[in-house]
């Protein structure tokens, strides 16, 4: 499927359109496919349209395509929120299992105050992080008026609480954690991409501003 801005008169928001565009079409082509650090079930690439005409039948959705899809956005930023959490999660667990097991310096790695503060860190996060999973996951059940709002303001805590804590997971882990036998880089990686993923969090952050001063959307952060 392809969606294409039909009505440049009216913009994006109201002017896009769906389409069914086979592979074999005549004019289209794809031009490279992009190989990721992560996520690479997710096929990111370039395709080109070439004078491609496709019959009417295959138009699916005309000028209001983007409005439909924007109910995405909901499930799929509190998605991205909960599945950072878990990636984190599961750092945060290998790293309490690793620091009571191996030794540096004479003694468990957890005895040192370092290592201790940065757990505590961690914890800290994920706590927070969780609880605020669930509480904006209220609202939008709820159908709170502020419920957009606080969907960006998830995304960009899950995911940067969640990249904390798995930087700070490899680092406890010393020289092994960049090694891919134990698999604390894997929840490095996992976490680096979602900073990436239905919109960066600088593009979550002009949202919520949008959403803060509704009055005057794209006057502070530009019309995102």
């Amino acid at each position: 499927m392809v969606y294409a801005n039909t009505n440049p008169d009216v913009g994006i928001v109201e002017g896009t359109s769906c389409f069914v565009v086979p592979r074999d079409t005549p004019g289209f082509k794809i031009e490279t496919v992009n190989e990721k650090m992560e996520r690479r079930y997710i096929i990111n690439g370039e395709v080109l349209f070439d004078n491609c005409r496709l019959p009417e039948d295959h138009l699916l959705i005309r000028d209001d395509a983007y409005l439909k899809i924007r109910t995405y956005s909901v499930a799929g930023n509190t998605a991205e929120a909960a599945q950072a959490l878990g990636v984190a999660q599961g750092a945060f667990d290998k790293t309490v299992l690793y620091v009571q097991e191996h030794f540096q310096g004479g003694r468990r790695i957890i005895q040192h105050q370092v290592i201790a503060a940065r757990l505590a860190n961690m914890a800290t996060r994920l706590e927070a992080a969780r609880a605020f999973l669930y509480y904006t996951g209220r609202a939008i059940d709820a159908g709170a008026s502020d419920a957009g709002k606080l969907l960006h303001m998830l995304k960009i805590h899950c995911v940067e609480s969640a990249f904390e804590v798995c930087k700070d997971a490899v680092e406890i882990h010393g020289g092994s954690g960049v090694m891919t036998e134990l698999g604390i880089e894997k929840h490095f990686r996992d976490a680096t991409i979602a900073l990436h993923t239905d919109g960066t969090t600088d593009i979550h952050r002009f949202r919520i501003v949008n959403a803060m001063f509704p009055d005057t959307v794209g006057a502070y952060a530009g019309p995102l």
